[in-house]
């Protein structure tokens, strides 16, 4: 194991001291240092492991998912990478991934039992989570189907509206329209009703229509009308 620089040791202690963000910082620069033509054997893999082990105490889960596939291409016989990795996709939801990379990882070389047992850990928490997620998803689908069966057993019935029921009315007599005359303001009434309204308001005031109020000069112009139900025609 190649000796801490004090870099190095000054994260270490930031760690330690749960300023996450701060080691973070100068771990991330360490790992800059390398170019594209620095040698992947000579890079220090616990740097790797080390700005990890800061994503995951900030639950940074992006950001550790894409150093544990950088770690997995570093070492890939080590299960550090499928350690970090399978943590963020398990916290980001992706759990058949998580499940993939961390059976990946169990079969990783020169393994201690330490990891072994971490690896083991985290796959019982996938597994938990799909058998949770597989039950949920299987309640959703029998209540669904649960609803279409009353539905198709108890259909709803259809109550009129009182818009629907009153559109056949005539405002002055309220009883269903006998040769009904639509008026210019749009309402309607029975033709012998309005004829009578006219005659008995003629001379002491402007005749209104007895649903809006609109001023009604006299019945020319006005014209019969159908009792057709605009709901179904």
């Amino acid at each position: 194991m190649a000796v801490e620089s004090d870099d190095e040791i000054k994260g270490d202690r930031f760690f330690k001291e749960n300023s996450y963000a701060e080691a973070l910082t100068i771990f991330e620069e360490m790992l800059n240092a390398y170019d594209d033509d620095t040698p992947d054997a000579e890079k220090n893999i616990f740097l790797f492991f080390k700005c990890a082990a800061c994503y995951e105490a900030m639950k940074n889960w992006d950001e550790l998912l894409e150093i544990a596939s950088e770690i997995i291409e570093l070492e890939v016989g080590r299960p550090e990478g499928y350690e970090f990795g399978g943590l963020a996709l398990f916290q980001l939801d992706q759990l058949e991934s998580a499940q993939q990379i961390l059976m990946k990882g169990l079969r990783s070389r020169d393994m201690g039992n330490e990891h072994k047992l971490l690896l083991l850990e985290r796959l019982h928490d996938v597994d938990e989570a799909l058998l949770v997620k597989a039950k949920k998803a299987k309640q959703k689908i029998d209540a669904e189907l649960l609803a279409a069966e009353e539905l198709a057993s108890n259909p709803p019935t259809l109550i009129p509206t009182q818009s629907t029921t009153n559109i056949f009315e005539c405002p002055i007599c309220l009883r269903i329209m006998e040769d009904p005359v639509g008026l210019t303001c749009g309402h309607s009434g029975c033709l012998k009703c309005l004829e009578t309204y006219f005659k008995s308001d003629a001379g002491h005031r402007q005749p209104e229509c007895a649903n809006c109020r609109y001023d009604l000069w006299s019945l020319e112009g006005c014209s019969a009308v159908s009792l057709c139900c605009p709901c179904v025609c």
